[in-house]
């Protein structure tokens, strides 16, 4: 408990105010346009953040992308001192608070020559790819918040100020309370001469397990900004998909 303590409010001292981890797109599936977009085609850009790809209205925020492993994942910082940021901020971690989050992500881009090629015509119609000298195949504009992207399986990760991080203390604060219960429900029944029921010593078995694998994937965290970045990222994802125990 105390390591995964350590790491979630190092993940909350790593994110400044205003600042919002998102997926804005999938490599290596098809997404609803009939593009496949490979690994290099993103790479690492500066980009504006705009609302639901509206070029006429001011930036609310700017940030950067990269790929970590088939996502396309962008660290954007808003403008909070615009009104309209503010009111996207907010909504976005009310989505995040109130799950399930349906918040959608896509991004504005114009393709660099040679970064683009036919599809078979049956699964997709667009390959879309780095340029043969090995950078990226784009130039990314903008990434947005939108309500229905073009992209697969696009998300928030997480936004500063968002409840997720409670519900994360939540889920610690339970895990905790279910450790002791488990102690003193087992001191019991040995008393008795009894153990646990085969399906409570699975479930326990399991939620060690999976607590064991946090400390295991997460271990120490990297100093450097590269990997800090995707350290970042797996960290957000992998406390997201726990957090139902």
């Amino acid at each position: 408990m105390n390591i995964l303590r350590k790491l979630i409010v190092g993940f909350k001292d790593a994110l400044d105010s205003g600042v919002v981890l998102a997926v804005f797109s999938r490599l290596n599936v098809v997404d609803k346009d009939g593009d496949k977009t490979l690994p290099g085609f993103l790479g690492k850009q500066t980009v504006a953040m705009l609302p639901a790809h509206d070029w006429r209205h001011v930036c609310i925020g700017k940030g950067k992308t990269h790929e970590s492993g088939n996502e396309g994942v962008a660290e954007l910082k808003m403008n909070l001192e615009i009104p309209s940021a503010k009111d996207w901020h907010s909504a976005i971690k009310f989505d995040l608070a109130n799950p399930p989050a349906i918040q959608e992500w896509s991004y504005g881009f114009t393709i660099n020559p040679g970064g683009s090629a036919n599809g078979d015509g049956k699964e997709y119609m667009r390959v879309l790819q780095p340029i043969s000298e090995g950078g990226p195949g784009c130039r990314i504009h903008e990434v947005s918040p939108v309500l229905v992207g073009a992209g697969m399986d696009t998300m928030t990760l997480a936004a500063k100020g968002v409840k997720f991080c409670d519900e994360l203390e939540a889920v610690l604060g339970a895990t905790d309370n279910l450790v002791n219960r488990a102690r003193s429900l087992a001191e019991l029944r040995a008393k008795e001469g009894r153990g646990l029921s085969t399906v409570s010593t699975e479930r326990l078995g399991s939620i060690r397990d999976r607590l064991k694998a946090a400390v295991d994937v997460l271990g120490a965290i990297p100093t450097d900004d590269e990997a800090s970045k995707a350290w970042r990222v797996e960290l957000v994802r992998y406390l997201r998909q726990q957090s139902g125990l």
